[in-house]
C-alpha cells in the first residue's frame, strides 16, 4: 500500500515553570511535522474522545488508533529542537509573569503549549454541593480518589484517606501506580495545594489562562518534568533511571546530555538547521531549559501515541478531556521497548 503524506507543521513550546520570585522558568521552541496523529489506543471509546478531541484542534490531522497506527509510526517526524529562553524572571520594569508571556511571544507562540505544573485544582475548591464529606461524596473524582485508596490499603494498612481539597485524583493514581514501582527514582507526587506547591499551581492555572486569551486555538497540556525526565530516560534505554541524578549539581549534566543524545538516536528529537550544534549542547546544560525540553517533548509523545492514558485521562472533564492529567511518557511504568511496538 503507497501512503500520500500530507504533513502539517505544528509548534510546540515547552515551559518550565518555577516560583515567580526566582529567575529559573524557562521556555523551549520546538515543532514537528505531522501527517498522522497516533492515539496509542485501540479502537475504542477512549479512542474516538482521544481523536475528537483532538480533532478540534487539528481537524486536518487523521488520528489513528493501534490497529492502524503501526502502519505510520516509520513515518513519525521527531520533535525538532529550535530555540529557548533561559533564566526568566522579573527584572526592574517587568514582573515575572509579564518576562514569561513575553519571551513567549518572542518564540511565536505555538499550536501546543506543555507546561510542568498543574492546571487544574483538587475537586473540593471548586465543589459547590453540600459537602456529604469524603467517604460519601458523588463526584466521580472523588469516588476514584476513594477506589485507589482502597487498592492502597491491600499493600499498606496505614494509609490517610483522601483529602480531595489538597489532592488532585491523578496524584493519588500516580502515587499508588508510578511512585512506589519507581522509589528509587527519587519522585515524589506532591498535592497540588500542598503548602510547597499552592503558589505554583495557581500561577501555572493564571498562565494558562492568559495564554489561552492570547492564542485561543492552542492546545494547552500539563506534564510533570520530573516523571517525563524518568519516563523518557527509559524509553531511550536508561536502566533504573533517577531524577534525583538528573539535577544533581556533579553528574546532571552528563545524565541530561545523555538522554538528549539517546532521543536523537531513538529519532524522537533532533536539532533543527535553524539551532547551531554548539547552542543545542545548552539545554542538557542547564537544568531548567533541559525540565522544558522535557514539557515539549511529552507535548510530543501524546501526539505519537507514547503518553499513559487510560479513561480517567480522558473523562475527568468532560467539557477538556485533557485536563487534569499531565501527560506522562509510557516509560514511565515500563522499559518502552514493547511499548514502542504497540
Amino acid at each position: 500500500m503507497v501512503f500520500v503524506r500530507q504533513d502539517e507543521q505544528l509548534r510546540i513550546i515547552g515551559i518550565h515553570l518555577a516560583g515567580t520570585n526566582t529567575k529559573k522558568s524557562a521556555v523551549v521552541r520546538t515543532s514537528v511535522l505531522l501527517s498522522r496523529i497516533l492515539s496509542g489506543l485501540p479502537k475504542s471509546n477512549e479512542h474516538n474522545i482521544f481523536k475528537e478531541t483532538i480533532n478540534s484542534y487539528f481537524p486536518k490531522l487523521p488520528v489513528e488508533p493501534n490497529e492502524t497506527g503501526h502502519q505510520w509510526r516509520n513515518c513519525l517526524s521527531p520533535l525538532f529542537w529550535e530555540a529557548f529562553t533561559p533564566d526568566i524572571g522579573a527584572t526592574s520594569y517587568q514582573d515575572s509573569d509579564k518576562r514569561l508571556i513575553q519571551s513567549i511571544s518572542d518564540h511565536g507562540g505555538a499550536n501546543i503549549f506543555c507546561i510542568d505544573a498543574p492546571l487544574t485544582l483538587p475537586p473540593c475548591v471548586t465543589c459547590t454541593l453540600i459537602c456529604p464529606g469524603t467517604m460519601d461524596c458523588p463526584t466521580n473524582a472523588v469516588s476514584l480518589m476513594r477506589k485507589e485508596w482502597e487498592l492502597s490499603k491491600k499493600t499498606f494498612k496505614k494509609v490517610r484517606i483522601p483529602q480531595p481539597y489538597v489532592d488532585r485524583y491523578f496524584e493519588i493514581f500516580a502515587r499508588n501506580h508510578f511512585e512506589k514501582n519507581l522509589l528509587s527514582s527519587g519522585l515524589e507526587f506532591e498535592a497540588v495545594l500542598s503548602s510547597g506547591k499552592a503558589p505554583l499551581t495557581a500561577r501555572s492555572i493564571r498562565i494558562a489562562r492568559e495564554l489561552q486569551s492570547l492564542y485561543p486555538h492552542a492546545l494547552i497540556l500539563e506534564t510533570n518534568s520530573q516523571a517525563s525526565t524518568v519516563g523518557w530516560g527509559s524509553i531511550c534505554g536508561v536502566e533504573n533511571a533517577r531524577f534525583d541524578s538528573y539535577k544533581s549539581i556533579s553528574l546532571g549534566a552528563k545524565q541530561r546530555h545523555g538522554i538528549i543524545k539517546n532521543l536523537e538516536k531513538f529519532r524522537y528529537a533532533v536539532r533543527s538547521a535553524g539551532i547551531h550544534e554548539s547552542l543545542l549542547k545548552e539545554i542538557p546544560n542547564d537544568l531548567e531549559v533541559f525540565l522544558a525540553a522535557m514539557s515539549a517533548q511529552s507535548a510530543w509523545g501524546l501526539l505519537a501515541g507514547l503518553i499513559v492514558i487510560n479513561s480517567e485521562f480522558l473523562t475527568l472533564d468532560v467539557h477538556s478531556p485533557f485536563r487534569g492529567w499531565p501527560c506522562i511518557p509510557k516509560g514511565i511504568i515500563t522499559n518502552a521497548g514493547t511499548q514502542i511496538s504497540e
